[in-house]
């Protein structure tokens, strides 16, 4: 088993790839290339709603300090 980077590069080439073949030539879109557009898509929501979740927090402790 490889490291978590080893598999986040073949993601981003497996994504750069997919948008290459969807602009030019649709036939060469293969399985992988899906797979890897979904993942992106649910990373990049699980991101944003962690940091949303933290960014909350952070912006309420920061007005009860000043209240205080």
């Amino acid at each position: 088993m490889k490291n978590v980077g080893y598999y986040l590069n073949e993601l981003k080439k497996w994504v750069i790839e997919g948008w290459i073949f969807l602009f030019e030539d649709t036939q060469k879109i293969k399985a992988h290339h899906l797979v890897a557009f979904l993942l992106t898509i649910i990373i990049i929501y699980l991101l944003s709603y962690i940091v949303t979740k933290i960014f909350k927090t952070v912006i309420k402790l920061c007005i009860m300090i000043a209240i205080v």
